[in-house]
């Protein structure tokens, strides 16, 4: 199962961070990879950034999370964003399910 968070400012980023749960799977670890995608006015989400593969436990065993960010270029906007989480599961097949959470953020990026 896969856990994004909402995108969010810090200042002077956006940032978005992603978390697993083991679910029925055998291991213990998986390799999350957390992607932030700024929305356009041509209705697309354009990634804006991908953050390193992390491995990582399952959120009922660590409080650790995966993490992407980049620099806001300005903040005179309120635009929506979009956390994508993907998680591989060390060792297994899994179902290439992606998690989302959209906020809005006051952060452009070019």
């Amino acid at each position: 199962m896969t856990y994004p968070d909402n995108p969010h400012y810090t200042a002077p980023d956006v940032s978005a961070h992603g978390k697993w749960d083991k679910g029925s799977c055998s291991n213990d670890t998986a390799h999350v990879t957390v992607g932030l995608y700024e929305y356009y006015t041509d209705g697309y989400f354009y990634l804006k950034v991908k953050g390193p593969s992390t491995q990582l436990k399952p959120r009922k065993v660590s409080n650790n999370r995966a993490n992407a960010r980049t620099r806001c270029d300005s903040t005179s906007r309120d635009i929506t964003w979009l956390n994508m989480v993907d998680v591989d599961v060390d060792g297994e097949i899994d179902s290439g399910e992606k998690g989302t959470n959209k906020n809005n953020v006051y952060c452009v990026v070019n």
